[in-house]
């Protein structure tokens, strides 16, 4: 049974942050998690780049293991809002690329829970291509068959009272719906998020696996420490600065 986790946030990303999610999905493929993201340029692409490179890496290096069209397909899921998206192409089912439009009636209950989840849903029905975005980050949260959540969801976006600002804000509300822990590395959301991951390992119930060597695999006090200490450094030098 897969276990999943979505990366999401703002398409403007400062370096160090778009490295913090880079190196937190590596470490969440490394734990055997299924990531899952957008296709967006910014926090999507961290995702994207994490994910690809890895596991080409690895297959290169471990040509004895799975190929990395296997590898890549158990890691990494990229749901688009359409078949072409910044220069994804979800050209055929075997792709990781997903286009979220040819799901049928799925796509149509997707644009129904985005609605839902917006804070102006009349001014989202006018721009169909909004639309199209936010139905995106409802399967970014639940998946192809919209029923299967998301374990966690880490994220850089500015935060707005308890929720997020901008187009993350539909993923990060969906998720609260489903009780999905919520992690913000956005500096502002800090002392929230920290209590959060504290308490990540209970909720988030990994159960204990087998992984290749081959891949430096930290076990989950070890993959929180990494977190909460790369956020302490951010943290501090932002106050520095």
């Amino acid at each position: 049974m897969n276990i999943y986790a979505t990366i999401v946030g703002s398409r403007d990303i400062p370096a160090d942050y778009f490295r913090q999610l880079y190196r937190i999905t590596q470490l969440l493929i490394a734990l055997r998690f299924t990531v899952r993201s957008g296709g967006a340029t910014g926090s999507d692409n961290a995702c994207d780049m994490a994910a690809v490179r890895m596991c080409s890496k690895h297959a290169h290096y471990h040509p004895e293991g799975p190929s990395f069209h296997d590898l890549l397909h158990r890691s990494y899921e990229c749901y688009l809002p359409g078949p072409r998206f910044n220069g994804h192409r979800a050209d055929d089912d075997d792709s990781i690329y997903i286009d979220v439009q040819a799901q049928g009636a799925l796509y149509e209950k997707a644009e129904a829970m985005a609605l839902e989840m917006h804070p102006n849903p009349a001014a989202l029905r006018a721009k169909p291509s909004f639309l199209q975005l936010h139905a995106r980050n409802m399967f970014q949260v639940l998946g192809r068959d919209l029923e299967t959540p998301s374990s966690v969801l880490v994220c850089y976006a500015p935060p707005q009272g308890q929720s997020v600002k901008g187009g993350t804000r539909s993923a990060f509300e969906l998720a609260k719906r489903f009780n999905v822990p919520r992690i913000n590395i956005h500096p502002d959301a800090w002392d929230a998020d920290r209590k959060k991951l504290i308490k990540l390992e209970e909720e988030l119930n990994v159960p204990k696996i087998n992984v290749q060597p081959a891949i430096w695999v930290p076990n989950r006090d070890q993959l929180l420490d990494l977190i909460l200490d790369r956020m302490e450094v951010l943290k501090s030098r932002a106050i520095a600065e």
